[in-house]
């Protein structure tokens, strides 16, 4: 009898502790210390970053030496690294060294902001970099040449310019503490007005163009903070729609309207950051380190006044 009484007894605790709800875990102190670790790093400009990123210049460039062919002419019509080419059109000197370039136009005639393709003409031409060659013997007024670094694949007809190095930009940056909103700059200011392969939307690690520099004192390794006004022409084709559509709202037409702001009244909304590799008197190159939201050529540029 005492066994069966024990028993019924087990029983009715294990059924009143399935009725109680279950008390939460108190947490460890290796759960309350836990962080996460993906930390946005900034990305350092490389040899190919520097010496690949193309250029946009007013200057004329001497239309002198020009890629004639190549040891394996006619069968190839397109040259690499450690290729051996020949440059006509010039005086040459064994071991003098040569930057191949191209001048490229956009086929595409679609513009993502207004005036964009004019901005781009009174910025200047736009160049494309195809890499660096070293004169190794001449013939016939002709320089063999052999590619040493290539960027994209030459072809007859591309231009050899005097080679002026381009050091790699001095980049120390911590992990990014980027800010949005009131940030103190220099006053001088330009706009995006192009980008390496036509790019439209630009993100970390892509070039772009930019119409300030030396002139304005903007050099190599110095950063520029990406802005975007608010006004409609500053804005991309796809969201300049929600305000040439009008407001829908049936009730707005019965309310007052709010005066709209000026340009003035409203923050600098800033997207992004870039760092600048090369520089001519009126326009610069720069790779974007940091990108909050989609870049488009046409947004602001602003130098930074204290230079990290």
């Amino acid at each position: 009898m005492k066994r069966i009484s024990f028993v019924v007894l087990l029983l009715a605790s294990m059924a009143a502790a399935q009725d109680q709800p279950a008390q939460a875990a108190a947490p460890t102190q290796k759960q309350e210390q836990f962080t996460s670790n993906l930390v946005e790093r900034p990305i350092a400009p490389t040899f190919s970053d520097v010496n690949c990123s193309g250029f946009v210049t007013r200057q004329a460039l001497p239309m002198t030496n020009l890629v004639a062919g190549a040891e394996r002419t006619p069968q190839a019509t397109r040259f690499g690294q450690r290729d051996t080419i020949f440059l006509k059109g010039g005086e040459y000197s064994v071991g003098q060294q040569f930057r191949l370039v191209r001048r490229v136009k956009d086929p595409n005639n679609n513009e993502i902001v207004r005036r964009q393709r004019k901005t781009l003409r009174d910025t200047g031409d736009l160049w494309t970099d195809l890499g660096i060659v070293r004169v190794t013997d001449i013939d016939k007024g002709v320089a063999v040449v052999n590619v040493e670094f290539a960027c994209e694949p030459i072809e007859v007809g591309d231009l050899a310019i005097p080679f002026e190095e381009r050091p790699i930009v001095p980049f120390s940056r911590k992990p990014i503490e980027f800010k949005e909103w009131a940030v103190a700059t220099t006053g001088e200011t330009g706009r995006i007005v192009g980008a390496r392969d036509f790019d439209y939307l630009i993100g970390t690690g892509r070039k772009v163009y930019v119409n300030i520099g030396s002139g304005k004192g903007l050099k190599a390794g110095d950063y520029l903070r990406v802005t975007r006004g608010y006004g409609n022409d500053e804005q991309a084709a796809v969201d300049r729609i929600s305000e040439e559509v009008g407001n829908l709202e049936d009730a707005a037409d019965r309310m007052p309207r709010a005066p709209k702001p000026s340009e003035a009244d409203l923050p600098r909304h800033g997207i992004g950051e870039m760092l600048v590799l090369s520089v001519t008197p009126d326009t610069a190159t720069a790779m974007v380190t940091v990108a909050r939201e989609d870049i488009h050529i046409g947004d602001r540029v602003e130098v930074e006044a204290s230079q990290r």
